[in-house]
């Protein structure tokens, strides 16, 4: 099986096409701006934000966000 993508063909190399179909395409910004949110998510939690008061519902309001 080969598939036409952006930067060319990919053929199927035994599990490598699992891999191909997980793939999403975003723009550049936007991944910038995730791996800048979890470079200060991971500062937070060494910071100690997550023994927070707070913490436990900040979690419950992203579950309930993330499920809807």
């Amino acid at each position: 099986m080969t598939a036409n993508y952006m930067y060319g063909n990919i053929t199927e190399l035994g599990d490598a096409t699992d891999v191909v179909e997980d793939m999403v395409m975003i723009p550049r910004w936007e991944l910038e701006e995730l791996r800048e949110t979890e470079r200060f998510m991971t500062a937070l939690e060494a910071a100690g934000v997550d023994n927070w008061d707070g913490y436990d519902f900040a979690r419950e309001l992203f579950q309930d966000t993330a499920s809807k």
